[in-house]
């Protein structure tokens, strides 16, 4: 056994070969700690903007906020500041989609960049 080899106490009945494919597994994680600190602050913006939109409940507060722009600017009950075919809107989630999609395409390269083909 070498000294880098972390000692095998697991009871799982695994041959030699496949114990050893899990520590190669291992070493070959790209987001282990200090993969981590290489990151420049770009880098963590684009991953932090990256799981707040990835995430449902962005997904639900976007769906809502949609419907209720909709609901009042097609109800009554108070001045229309974007009439129906909804320009002021259209231009609003183009604005959000060239920031978001290029933020996530940013996100994808650096998730992507370290990882070596199996």
């Amino acid at each position: 056994m070498t000294a880098d080899r972390p000692p095998r106490t697991s009871n799982f009945n695994i041959s030699e070969s496949e114990y050893q494919l899990i520590l190669n597994l291992r070493d070959r994680n790209p987001f282990q700690k200090s993969q981590i600190s290489t990151l420049t602050k770009g880098d963590r913006l684009a991953d932090k903007i990256s799981a707040i939109v990835g995430s449902w409940r962005f997904v639900v507060i976007q769906c809502s906020l949609l419907i209720l722009w909709i609901t009042l600017n097609l109800t009554t009950f108070i001045q229309h500041w974007d009439p129906y075919p909804f320009s002021l809107l259209k231009l609003a989630l183009s604005f959000q989609a060239a920031y978001i999609g290029s933020i996530i395409k940013h996100y994808r390269k650096l998730f992507f960049r370290d990882s070596k083909p199996c």
